[in-house]
């Protein structure tokens, strides 16, 4: 699988195991981009960020939350 964006599948991902985290989450974090806008089998979009120092980021960002009544309602 390669890392552009477009060409990851639809999230949430599959586990090949359920005790390990799916394999897209190494290939992410590991390119040069471990932020990435994914499809959602809603046809939505959502953000996988997956290297722990960003995560924090994100977390103490009050710009971000997963409240509805706090999104933007121009973003997909």
């Amino acid at each position: 699988m390669t890392t552009n964006a477009t060409e990851l599948p639809v999230f949430p991902w599959h586990r090949g195991c359920p005790m390990a985290p799916p394999d897209q989450y190494a290939e992410v974090r590991e390119s040069d981009a471990p932020v990435r806008k994914v499809p959602l089998a809603t046809g939505r979009t959502a953000w996988v960020v997956t290297r722990y120092d960003l995560i924090k980021q994100v977390l103490a960002d009050p710009r971000s939350s997963s409240a509805r009544a706090t999104r933007d309602s121009r973003t997909t």
